[in-house]
């Protein structure tokens, strides 16, 4: 099958036909990078990288309210919602986490919410797969 698929590609190169380059599909030439130092909670960011990277937000919370909702966090691509996730609170103190995670067009905008005002919500992490550092 390799055999195969290297023939193709190479097939497509020599017509001047290129369907994706190596380096333009996510996770090629791209690493995990912890962005957390140089992300915050509802702050707009632009993916200008040139190609796709991917999201994953992780937002913990200690509510001592019981019944109430814990986490309520929003993560928006290019001005549309692309996930919520709300955590409602159970008969005991908690500590959650929730974990979130996109794919961002390039030269979309990205940002992530806590949407519950009752909350302590905050950062815990925010990673990026990206080429550049």
């Amino acid at each position: 099958m390799a055999g195969s698929l290297s023939w193709l590609a190479e097939r497509l190169r020599a017509n001047g036909k290129v369907l994706a380059l190596q380096d333009e599909i996510i996770g090629a030439n791209q690493t995990w990078q912890d962005k957390t130092a140089t992300r915050s909670i509802g702050t707009e960011y632009t993916n200008n990288t040139g190609v796709p990277i991917m999201v994953s937000v992780v937002i913990d919370n200690w509510n001592g309210t019981s019944g109430e909702p814990i986490i309520a966090t929003t993560m928006f691509v290019g001005g549309a919602t692309v996930g919520k996730f709300v955590l409602r609170g159970l008969d005991a103190v908690s500590t959650e986490e929730v974990t979130m995670t996109t794919i961002v067009p390039v030269g979309a905008n990205y940002h992530v919410t806590i949407d519950t005002p009752s909350t302590t919500g905050f950062l815990k992490t925010w990673s990026e797969l990206r080429g550049e550092a």
